[in-house]
């Protein structure tokens, strides 16, 4: 799974709904900090904006929690899990294809010159979703020399975000892939759009409503072309958007209330045990309250981009709360009402570390810097090592809290090519 990032200024973790900001500052009050970290919070806080008010956020969200108690499930029945997972169900299997194709390239690429051409074909390749389109873009880079990249989510999410802090605070220097990408794919598929930052807010805001947003972000932008439609205000993107269907019935807010009930089943299918049951609540208030937010005020995101105030976007952190955030020193905060205590919200974090070590991506816990600064004495060389033996302990970390909630102690792990 992708982690948004920009230059390792901070980052956010897609459906785990915790950022970090690379920075010593308390960031208790973030009025008081510092211009570039009150920047990176900006980026990040986008994405979290994205995770919880639009269809692919949600149906990753959805995904992960379907994992995770397919996980538990399969630790049941053996005592030995191989590293990476073995395949669990067929359908997660499909659905790691499915979003490798929505997510498009993550590949940094510093200089774009324009983009010359876009087109659409099917996979062919996904069992079930043969005709599930990829998106193909090629461009001319500094040097006149073209490239093909796959467009999808990850560009039309970093653009997005860039555009923000470009409108709210000051100018960036990111990459142009994935940062400012989307603003030349648009420019390749109709100008009108293309030419103006506003609308290509709208249009990724309700790309993103979508399962597959760069193919709903293309077919929007090319139907709106061939029927002449020249938008005057960002409201027309929203209006031809909603005129547009998935089938006969489904519009793309249809579409989002569905996969918004399904998440929530699936929140509470996870978190059964008692111990969650704070963190279970906080998430399901959480996704209700950002459903009331796109129902109410659809156009709410481009409101803010367009009103270019920070204060707009206090009202939206009133209603939402900020997630679980860190500093590079472990310190972590939290601010909204109603949120567990912080150390049961570091259980989102811990599953990241756990779904990290099972897929093979590390063997540490990234989580060290917090326990370091928060309870010593979980600290030993484990954390480096084998954090899931920390589970067979007394006193039990964030990481083995977690290893044990979902079925995970006990078990001998077998890493491949050890």
């Amino acid at each position: 799974m992708y982690r948004f990032n920009a230059k390792e200024v901070g980052f956010y973790f897609p459906s785990f709904l915790c950022m970090q900001i690379n920075t010593d500052e308390d960031l208790s009050d973030l009025n008081r900090v510092s211009p570039i970290t009150k920047k990176a919070f900006l980026h990040e806080y986008i994405h979290f904006i994205q995770d919880i008010t639009t269809t692919y956020g949600l149906i990753n969200l959805h995904y992960m929690f379907y994992k995770f108690k397919a996980i538990s499930e399969y630790a049941s029945l053996t005592k030995t899990i191989q590293i990476p997972l073995p395949s669990l169900s067929n359908t997660i299997e499909i659905n790691k294809d499915l979003f490798t194709l929505y997510e498009g390239t993550s590949d940094i690429f510093d200089k774009v010159d324009r983009v010359c051409d876009v087109s659409v074909s099917p996979n062919g390749l996904i069992s079930g979703y043969e005709n599930a389109n990829e998106i193909t873009t090629t461009f001319i880079d500094s040097f006149g020399i073209k490239r093909s990249v796959p467009f999808g989510a990850v560009c039309i999410i970093e653009t997005m975000a860039d555009l923000f802090e470009e409108r709210l605070i000051y100018k960036t220097q990111l990459p142009d892939i994935p940062y400012k990408y989307t603003i030349h794919v648009a420019k390749c598929i109709y100008q009108n759009i293309g030419n103006r930052y506003d609308l290509i807010v709208a249009l990724s805001d309700i790309a993103l409503c979508s399962f597959h947003p760069a193919d709903f972000f293309y077919n929007v932008a090319t139907k709106m072309k061939s029927d002449g439609i020249i938008p005057s205000h960002p409201s027309t993107i929203y209006d031809v958007a909603l005129r547009y269907r998935y089938n006969v019935d489904n519009t793309y807010l249809d579409l989002y209330d569905e996969i918004y009930s399904a998440v929530k089943k699936q929140i509470s299918d996870c978190f059964q045990s008692s111990i969650l049951a704070p963190v279970c609540q906080y998430l399901l208030d959480l996704i209700d309250k950002a459903h009331s937010l796109r129902h109410e005020r659809p156009t709410f995101m481009c409101d803010i981009y367009t009103g270019r105030k920070i204060s707009d976007l206090q009202g939206i952190i009133n209603d939402l709360g900020i997630p679980l955030m860190s500093n590079k020193k472990g310190m972590s905060w939290a601010h909204a009402e109603g949120l567990p205590e912080k150390e049961q919200l570091l259980i989102l974090r811990g599953m990241y570390e756990i779904n990290s070590v099972l897929l093979g991506d590390q063997r540490n816990c990234r989580l060290k810097p917090f326990c370091i600064n928060s309870n010593p004495d979980w600290v030993d060389e484990e954390c480096d090592l084998s954090p899931w033996r920390k589970a067979e302990k007394e006193l039990l970390c964030v990481f083995a809290q977690a290893w044990k909630i979902w079925g995970l102690s006990d078990k001998e792990l077998k890493f491949k090519n050890s």
